[in-house]
């Protein structure tokens, strides 16, 4: 069974130009990197990356999936909009632990 490292991202907006625009929060990048120079050292490793927000999120996991990673997962629904930790939390448990790794 393949080692499977998932990084989870999130998507944020900032002002340029006047122009609100949209981009993966700086942190998260460092963590994409982090799985991609993982991977260099043991080429096995399955990689995949997880956000949740709006359906506009699939650019960024798109950017992530074109850097090298194996698998993209958006967690998208209007009930949970606006979450706090905990709910988000019970999101990502749900969908990486029980339908994502299958455990």
């Amino acid at each position: 069974m393949r080692t499977k490292v998932i990084t989870l991202i999130k998507q944020i907006s900032i002002e340029i130009n006047g122009k609100v625009e949209t981009q993966i929060n700086r942190d998260c990048t460092y963590a994409l990197e982090a799985g991609l120079e993982l991977r260099d050292k043991n080429p096995d490793i399955k990689l995949i990356v997880c956000s949740m927000g709006p359906p506009s999120f699939k650019e960024s996991l798109q950017k992530a999936l074109d850097v090298g990673y194996d698998e993209a997962y958006l967690l998208s629904d209007r009930r949970v909009g606006g979450s706090d930790t905990y709910a988000t939390k019970f999101m990502f448990y749900r969908e990486l632990y029980l339908n994502i790794l299958g455990i």
